[in-house]
Protein backbone atom coordinates (compact mmCIF):
# COMPACT_ATOMS: atom_id res chain seq x y z
CA UNK A 1 0.00 0.00 0.00
CA UNK A 2 1.47 3.26 -0.69
CA UNK A 3 1.16 6.21 1.89
CA UNK A 4 -0.45 9.05 0.09
CA UNK A 5 1.57 11.96 0.93
CA UNK A 6 0.35 15.03 2.87
CA UNK A 7 -0.20 18.57 1.07
CA UNK A 8 2.03 20.90 1.75
CA UNK A 9 -0.12 23.56 1.12
CA UNK A 10 -3.33 25.03 2.46
CA UNK A 11 -6.95 23.79 0.96
CA UNK A 12 -9.44 26.10 0.14
CA UNK A 13 -11.51 25.27 2.77
CA UNK A 14 -8.31 25.43 5.28
CA UNK A 15 -7.63 28.97 3.41
CA UNK A 16 -11.05 29.81 4.13
CA UNK A 17 -10.38 29.15 7.63
CA UNK A 18 -7.48 30.92 8.06
CA UNK A 19 -8.67 34.25 6.37
CA UNK A 20 -11.94 33.89 8.97
CA UNK A 21 -9.32 34.22 11.86
CA UNK A 22 -7.84 36.89 10.75
CA UNK A 23 -4.58 35.50 9.12
CA UNK A 24 -3.97 38.69 6.80
CA UNK A 25 -4.49 37.67 2.88
CA UNK A 26 -1.00 39.12 2.46
CA UNK A 27 0.41 36.91 4.45
CA UNK A 28 0.21 34.12 2.18
CA UNK A 29 3.15 33.04 -0.04
CA UNK A 30 1.35 31.24 -2.32
CA UNK A 31 -1.88 31.54 -4.23
CA UNK A 32 -4.54 28.89 -5.04
CA UNK A 33 -5.88 29.17 -9.12
CA UNK A 34 -8.65 27.52 -10.72
CA UNK A 35 -10.00 28.07 -14.27
CA UNK A 36 -13.93 27.70 -14.71
CA UNK A 37 -13.36 25.07 -17.16
CA UNK A 38 -11.65 22.96 -14.74
CA UNK A 39 -14.28 22.51 -12.00
CA UNK A 40 -12.68 21.94 -8.68
CA UNK A 41 -9.12 21.31 -10.27
CA UNK A 42 -7.07 23.98 -8.22
CA UNK A 43 -3.13 24.18 -8.87
CA UNK A 44 -0.89 25.99 -6.37
CA UNK A 45 1.18 28.91 -7.66
CA UNK A 46 3.77 31.07 -6.00
CA UNK A 47 4.00 34.56 -5.11
CA UNK A 48 7.63 35.61 -5.80
CA UNK A 49 8.11 38.67 -3.56
CA UNK A 50 4.46 40.15 -4.21
CA UNK A 51 1.54 40.81 -2.05
CA UNK A 52 -1.62 38.73 -2.12
CA UNK A 53 -3.59 41.71 -2.84
CA UNK A 54 -1.16 43.26 -5.58
CA UNK A 55 -1.56 40.16 -7.93
CA UNK A 56 -3.17 40.84 -11.31
CA UNK A 57 -6.05 38.85 -11.36
CA UNK A 58 -8.67 38.26 -14.22
CA UNK A 59 -11.28 37.67 -12.01
CA UNK A 60 -14.04 37.26 -15.36
CA UNK A 61 -11.93 33.63 -16.14
CA UNK A 62 -10.17 32.40 -13.21
CA UNK A 63 -10.62 31.82 -9.47
CA UNK A 64 -7.69 33.57 -6.91
CA UNK A 65 -7.89 31.77 -3.47
CA UNK A 66 -4.42 33.10 -1.13
CA UNK A 67 -2.81 29.86 -0.11
CA UNK A 68 0.01 29.28 3.17
CA UNK A 69 2.39 26.91 2.71
CA UNK A 70 3.36 24.84 5.83
CA UNK A 71 6.88 26.97 6.11
CA UNK A 72 4.77 29.95 6.22
CA UNK A 73 2.04 28.95 8.31
CA UNK A 74 4.60 27.86 10.91
CA UNK A 75 6.75 31.15 10.52
CA UNK A 76 2.83 32.89 11.55
CA UNK A 77 2.08 31.00 14.17
CA UNK A 78 5.84 31.69 15.61
CA UNK A 79 5.47 35.30 15.02
CA UNK A 80 2.05 35.91 16.17
CA UNK A 81 0.72 33.53 19.07
CA UNK A 82 1.68 35.47 21.93
CA UNK A 83 0.62 34.19 25.90
CA UNK A 84 0.83 34.66 29.32
CA UNK A 85 4.30 33.45 29.91
CA UNK A 86 3.25 31.24 32.65
CA UNK A 87 1.07 29.68 29.95
CA UNK A 88 3.21 27.23 27.52
CA UNK A 89 2.15 27.70 24.17
CA UNK A 90 1.50 23.98 22.33
CA UNK A 91 5.50 23.20 20.22
CA UNK A 92 5.68 23.23 16.64
CA UNK A 93 8.04 20.47 16.09
CA UNK A 94 8.43 18.85 13.33
CA UNK A 95 5.04 19.80 12.30
CA UNK A 96 4.53 19.10 8.11
CA UNK A 97 0.91 19.31 8.26
CA UNK A 98 -1.57 21.93 7.06
CA UNK A 99 -4.36 20.88 8.56
CA UNK A 100 -2.55 20.24 11.78
CA UNK A 101 -1.51 23.82 11.44
CA UNK A 102 -4.87 25.61 10.82
CA UNK A 103 -5.91 23.80 13.97
CA UNK A 104 -3.69 24.62 16.15
CA UNK A 105 -4.30 28.25 14.98
CA UNK A 106 -7.58 27.70 15.62
CA UNK A 107 -6.69 26.57 18.61
CA UNK A 108 -4.62 29.22 19.53
CA UNK A 109 -7.21 31.88 18.94
CA UNK A 110 -9.24 30.85 21.86
CA UNK A 111 -6.65 30.95 24.70
CA UNK A 112 -4.31 33.35 23.14
CA UNK A 113 -3.60 36.50 21.54
CA UNK A 114 -2.97 36.39 17.73
CA UNK A 115 -1.01 39.46 16.76
CA UNK A 116 -1.20 39.55 13.14
CA UNK A 117 0.45 43.03 13.23
CA UNK A 118 3.71 41.52 13.79
CA UNK A 119 3.40 40.01 9.93
CA UNK A 120 4.50 43.72 9.24
CA UNK A 121 7.40 43.99 11.12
Amino acid sequence: MIKKLQNNYTTPEQSKRLLELGVPADSADCYLLRTYTKGDTFIVEVLHDELYSKKDKFTNMLEYIPCWSVGRLIEIYSLCVTCDPNVRSPMLGSCNNTELLVVMLEYAKGIYVLDFSKLEE
